[in-house]
């Protein structure tokens, strides 16, 4: 059976009714829609979810990030957080698929989370890959509690990845329009996304072409 914390705070990602658990699924006390469940996982899709291998491998949160997962006063939700290193205690996974340390999988649409759960929400390169982000980041407010915080990443200059659900590189007009709803205190281009590495990549990319040619 899933944990007692994330048990209460998941609820039908589209009539929001309460879940409960069967042998093999949630059901929805609101609608009875049945959430299956895949290694343990609860799955808010149509399809069954891909697993993932244990060895796959993610981008590092890096260390200013983990620190604040390590902290324990504070619940966070880690949208797409992929194989992740390391599972926090305070902290919930949420992917589209089943990695290592997945807790929750669904769509970040339609988040199966009750309102004004969360202190903060992480959603580190993301956003470039959901078709509709302004309903997305209302998803997050939702989910936020009064005075929350979201800590985002999303591409700006970065080449194609991931086809075909590659579908926006943002500008910093782009991504306030996407969260007019928040109080945004610090909005800027990081040097991972800034337009020396990309000219480089492009440059690494041209010579590569050019070699095989």
């Amino acid at each position: 059976p899933l944990g007692g914390g994330l048990a209460a705070r998941l609820v039908g990602p589209v009539c929001r009714g309460d879940r409960r658990e069967e042998e093999d699924a949630l059901v929805c006390s609101a609608c009875a829609a049945r959430g299956p469940r895949q290694n343990g996982v609860p799955v808010f899709l149509a399809e069954p979810a891909a697993i993932m291998p244990d060895d796959h491998q993610s981008n590092p949160l890096g260390p200013e990030f983990s620190a604040l997962l390590a902290q324990n006063d504070v619940l966070t939700l880690h949208l797409g957080a992929g194989a992740t290193t390391t599972r926090y205690a305070n902290c919930v996974e949420f992917e589209h698929k089943i990695f290592r340390h997945t807790d929750v999988v669904g769509d970040a649409h339609r988040l199966p989370f009750r309102e004004a759960t969360f202190d903060r929400v992480f959603a580190f390169n993301v956003f470039e890959h959901l078709r509709e982000p302004h309903r997305a980041a209302a998803e997050i407010l939702r989910v936020l509690r009064p005075g929350g915080a979201l800590f985002l990443h999303t591409a700006f200059l970065q080449a194609l990845h991931e086809a075909p659900h590659h579908y926006y590189n943002a500008t910093e007009s782009g991504v306030r329009a996407w969260f007019a709803e928040f109080e945004i205190e610090q909005c800027e281009v990081s040097g991972n996304f800034g337009p020396g590495v990309m000219l480089g990549f492009l440059s690494a990319t041209l010579l590569e072409t050019l070699r095989q040619s």
